[in-house]
């Protein structure tokens, strides 16, 4: 199965063979390449939990796989688990989760979720949505006002679900996966 999964990637361009000489190795340099990186370690996948999830869980929707592998790379994380995670928010989930997170940072704040009716209307329909068979439209206010008062709730929300999510894998990877000594260390 491990085998098929790195010839997966391979195939896909995602590998330090494909890589190797191309625009990525000649921005990021050698570390890109580093086997450390591409490998399923305790520490390298426990940060690319954190990362990966954090990441995901982020208000800045579009941006997640430049973000995640930037972050991998500079943290020594796990590339392809990295890569993997982040696009736990995909186009099907995001308006889900953003709805929970608004509410969530709403909550924080000690604010009234003022848009409520917005967010059930957009989970409800969002299927007619993402195939355009509908128009969004609001007649609570305007597209720009909407916008300016969800901005920071939502922020907040998805900032601090991400911290907590990204926190917590982190420590269950450390956690569950014990059994990795400290073989191949020098002394």
């Amino acid at each position: 199965m491990k085998l098929k999964f790195y010839r997966r990637l391979h195939r896909a361009g995602l590998s330090r063979a494909k890589l190797r000489g191309g625009w990525m190795h000649g921005w990021l340099g050698d570390c890109l390449l580093e086997k450390k990186l591409w490998l399923p370690r305790r520490n390298a996948v426990a940060r690319a939990g954190c990362i990966g999830l954090l990441v995901a869980l982020s208000p800045f929707f579009g941006l997640h796989t430049i973000i995640s592998t930037f972050l991998a790379i500079v943290f020594r994380a796990n590339i392809p688990l990295t890569f993997a995670i982040q696009w736990v928010t995909n186009v099907f989930t995001a308006p889900f989760y953003y709805a929970g997170a608004y509410l969530f940072g709403c909550w924080v704040l000690r604010i009234p979720s003022r848009h409520l009716g917005i967010i059930k209307n957009i989970c409800e329909n969002f299927w007619d949505y993402f195939l355009l068979r509908k128009h969004f439209h609001h007649d609570g206010g305007s597209v720009e006002h909407i916008f300016a008062e969800a901005v920071w709730p939502l922020f907040l929300g998805c900032t601090l679900l991400g911290i907590i999510c990204g926190v917590t894998t982190y420590l269950l990877v450390k956690w569950l996966w014990r059994g990795q000594g400290t073989a191949g260390r020098s002394a």
